[in-house]
């Protein structure tokens, strides 16, 4: 009787406080321990202990606790989710356009500071009399792409022949929903945040510093060359040391990415420049899939790398650390990682149920556009249950199915009881409360754009615990950071759908794959428990390499053990007989 009264005062607290959610972001935390809590202790007499791959016939039957969690749910919706401000410094960047033009160099816009610079342009085609010589060829040719065929939100970088360099990006103009072009003139404040973060972050030497600040005044190498001491060859050989440490292959690359760091220097200010560290998402790409989609996808590490596919999973995305840049550069390697729907910038999709199959026949399709016929695939965390679903369409190109820290099927809600509390409230909610999940999902997305993620962090990696002191590494902390950003970009929708597929029982993924399995998993991982991967590796003859100091985020904190026990595993399935 003592318990049920427990329940029930525990129940009316939670209808007061899943209000108090809406208005104080900081309180989720609290919120979700007491849901926790509740939901396993009402589940506990559910009789559906073996899982299954569909929804629990047993649910928590509560339609007044319901319609209290919906309301939430809709207020937070109405409420909107807050739009970062810029400074008034951003702002003047953000409308500083040159001129603009339509698919056929047709002039839309054109600023007096552009009619000047470029004597009175009247054509697109115009500018490449005031570009230097590779720059003018480039120039001819994203004009012919552009007429050809459009790509939104393309990035481009042109040095002009008399010093400086100038922005080229495809828009969607709103009145004609036609792909037109703007222009702006690149010019980089070279402010000490700037070259502290290029230093500190990237590596680069005072020589180097020098050379980047040269290149962005007078836009040709050949013009530097000119203008400095040093011999042709020292420089260039700058220039590939530069190119290694920041993971670009080109001049234009370089101007983006480090015109981008000034603009988000600039925007942050010098008082918070000391929490700013840009994570390493490598180059984008997009490609319209088959299924009428345009996916993003990122490609990191050297480009003549081998080439490993890598699907991410609900809150890690795919940025990486230096460190990990670093070791794929050692082991020549080049992650090619799309971005899953309803993820980052990827587009939505409502197909819950079918997402393993949906992000399967992308990934294969991107891999038919790069001619690429065998790859291994890593599932990062909850990405192992697509990593499964892919190597299952690939069939034989599947070379391996590699888990880093990844999930299992489960066989039994049992597992539910030995993961960390919040990921336990998340599964059990998932499984025996669906209605109840928009508004924990929705919380934690006010959470995150709360700029709570310290406090995140904090309450999925607990005081003393392993994966704590690795994120007292401010460059794991911000990429990890940077991953929940990711998630939640669209909203909840991705974690929401990924949380169906990782509370079930996925075998059948499992069984589909003709791939050899190498799971790598921290012993003290708090949301994937070490025996259940134990028992998940004998089931299917998988093989599992053990790493007993470390926790969930050995990803970030073990990038040469884990890479190396990639390689090695990939040469022994080279040298082993055929079955």
């Amino acid at each position: 009787m003592n318990r049920q009264k427990d329940l029930d005062d525990l129940r009316s607290e939670l209808i007061g406080r899943v209000y108090d959610v809406v208005l104080h972001p900081e309180s989720h935390d609290a919120f979700l321990a007491d849901w926790g809590d509740y939901i396993s202790r009402k589940s506990a007499v559910f009789h559906d202990r073996k899982n299954s791959s569909d929804q629990s016939e047993e649910i928590l039957d509560d339609l007044a606790l319901e319609t209290h969690f919906a309301r939430a749910h809709i207020i937070l919706e109405k409420l909107g989710r807050p739009q970062k401000p810029l400074t008034q410094r951003c702002q003047e960047q953000k409308s500083g356009i040159l001129f603009g033009f339509n698919r056929d160099g047709v002039m839309t816009s054109i600023s007096s500071q552009a009619q000047a610079l470029f004597e009175d342009l009247s054509h697109a085609g115009e500018v490449e009399d005031f570009l230097e010589t590779k720059s003018a060829k480039d120039w001819r040719t994203f004009l012919a792409k552009l007429k050809r065929s459009p790509s939104l939100a393309s990035f481009f970088v042109f040095s002009l022949a008399e010093g400086g360099n100038l922005i080229a990006h495809t828009i969607r103009d709103p009145d004609s929903d036609q792909i037109e072009v703007v222009v702006k003139y690149l010019k980089i404040d070279w402010s000490d945040e700037l070259l502290i973060l290029l230093s500190r972050r990237f590596g680069l030497s005072q020589r180097e510093l020098e050379l980047l600040q040269d290149l962005s005044k007078f836009g040709s190498l050949d013009v530097v060359v000119k203008q400095n001491s040093q011999s042709k060859n020292t420089i260039r050989t700058q220039m590939k040391s530069i190119f290694r440490k920041m993971n670009v292959s080109a001049q234009p690359e370089l101007m983006q990415s480090v015109s981008m760091l000034a603009y988000l220097c600039d925007c942050i200010g010098h008082d918070d420049y000391v929490h700013f560290e840009q994570p390493i998402v490598g180059q984008m790409r997009r490609f319209a899939v088959s299924t009428g989609q345009d996916v993003p996808v990122h490609f990191i590490g050297p480009s003549k790398g081998k080439p490993i596919l890598f699907l991410h999973g609900m809150l890690d995305g795919v940025a990486i650390t230096a460190k990990i840049l670093d070791v794929l550069h050692e082991k020549n390697l080049r992650l090619i990682a799309p971005v899953r729907p309803n993820f980052g910038s990827a587009g939505p999709s409502d197909q819950m149920k079918a997402m393993p199959h949906k992000v399967a026949e992308q990934a294969v399709h991107i891999l038919d556009v790069l001619d690429i016929a065998k790859v291994p695939i890593i599932g990062h965390m909850s990405g192992s249950v697509f990593a499964f679903a892919t190597a299952a369409k690939l069939a034989g190109r599947a070379e391996a199915v590699i888990n880093i820290s990844g999930g299992v099927p489960i066989l039994s809600t049992r597992q539910f009881s030995k993961v960390a509390p919040r990921q336990r409230a998340f599964a059990y909610t998932a499984r025996y409360a669906p209605a109840m999940f928009p508004i924990l999902l929705r919380a934690g997305v006010a959470q995150i754009d709360a700029m709570k993620t310290e406090e995140l962090m904090n309450d999925l990696y607990p005081s003393g615990s392993i994966d704590r002191q690795v994120v007292q590494d401010r460059h794991i902390a911000n990429v990890v950071a940077d991953g929940y950003h990711f998630a939640v970009a669209q909203g909840y929708t991705g974690f929401q759908y990924d949380a169906y597929h990782v509370t079930r029982n996925w075998s059948d993924l499992v069984s589909a794959s003709p791939a050899p399995v190498l799971l790598l998993h921290g012993r003290h991982d708090p949301v994937v428990p070490i025996h259940t991967v134990r028992d998940f590796a004998e089931r299917e003859h998988a093989k599992l390499v053990e790493y007993a100091d470390d926790g969930q985020l050995i990803y970030y904190s073990r990038p040469d053990l884990l890479f190396e026990e990639i390689c090695q595993f990939l040469k022994d399935q080279k040298s082993a007989p055929e079955a």
